[in-house]
C-alpha cells in the first residue's frame, strides 16, 4: 500500500491536522463551575459526571439535577446560575492558534476538528466563537468529530476510528495536536505516528514556538 502514496524520508507524508477545541484552539476555564462545587466533590464531577455528559449519556438539565440530588454544590445554586457559569468557561477564540491554523489551511493542509464535547458547549461555542468553524469545513461539508454523538470519548479510541471513515483520510497521514496527553496513547494506537502527536500548553508562548515547529517538520512549505 505505501507504494501508492507519498513518501516523505520513510515516512508517510502529512496531509491533515486533527486538532481539539477546549484549551487548545478555544480558551476553556473550568473555575467559574468549580467555584460552585464543595471540593471534595469537584474530581468525582469531572471524572464521573462530565465524563458521561460529554458522551452525549447526560443532558445539561440532567447533570445540574444530578449534582444537586448528591450534593454536590457548596451552597444553593438555582438552573440558571448553573448555566451561566458553564457559559462563562468558554472564553473565545486562543487567537495564537486560531492565526496558526488559518495559515496551515490557506497552504492547503485539511484540518478536522476531534474533540470530546457536549451540546450545550458546542452550541456555545458556536456562538461565541463562529469564525473558527470555517478551518474545519472542505466542498461545504464539515470536519468534525464530536463525542457526544459517538458516545465517546477520545480516551475511548472510538473518535479516532471513525475520524478518517467519516472524512476520507488515513490515520497514518495525519497530526494530532491535543491538551491531554492521554489521548495520545488511544490515537498512536489507531494509527497516529507517536512523533505526529503534540501535548498544547495554551498558557505557553514557548510551547506554541515549539509547536510551530512541529508544523514546519510534518508540513514543510
Amino acid at each position: 500500500m505505501l507504494a501508492f502514496k507519498e513518501i516523505w524520508g520513510n515516512k508517510v507524508l502529512k496531509k491533515v491536522l486533527c486538532v481539539d477545541l477546549g484549551s487548545v484552539l478555544i480558551d476553556f476555564d473550568e473555575k467559574h463551575v468549580a467555584r460552585l462545587l464543595k471540593k471534595n466533590r469537584i474530581k468525582r464531577f469531572v471524572e464521573n459526571d462530565i465524563v458521561a455528559h460529554d458522551k452525549g449519556l447526560l443532558s445539561l438539565w440532567e447533570l445540574y439535577q444530578k449534582a444537586k440530588f448528591e450534593k454536590y454544590f457548596s451552597r444553593e445554586v438555582l438552573w440558571e446560575e448553573f448555566v451561566l457559569a458553564y457559559n462563562k468557561c468558554i472564553i473565545g477564540v486562543h487567537e495564537p492558534m486560531y492565526e496558526t491554523l488559518l495559515g496551515l489551511k490557506t497552504r492547503g493542509v485539511r484540518l478536522v476538528c476531534v474533540t470530546d464535547n457536549n451540546h450545550f458547549a458546542f452550541a456555545q461555542t458556536t456562538m461565541k466563537c463562529p469564525k473558527i468553524f470555517p478551518l474545519f469545513r472542505e466542498n461545504k461539508k464539515d470536519q468534525i468529530v464530536l463525542s457526544y454523538e459517538l458516545h465517546s470519548l477520545k480516551e475511548d479510541g472510538n473518535p479516532f476510528v471513525h475520524a478518517p471513515k467519516m472524512h476520507g483520510f488515513a490515520n497514518e497521514e495525519a497530526c494530532f495536536v491535543d491538551d491531554h496527553e492521554y489521548n495520545f496513547l488511544p490515537a498512536i494506537a489507531n494509527g497516529f505516528d507517536q512523533d505526529a502527536c503534540f501535548l498544547y500548553k495554551i498558557k505557553s508562548k514557548h510551547n506554541h514556538a515549539q509547536f510551530l515547529k512541529f508544523l514546519a517538520r510534518h508540513f514543510p512549505s
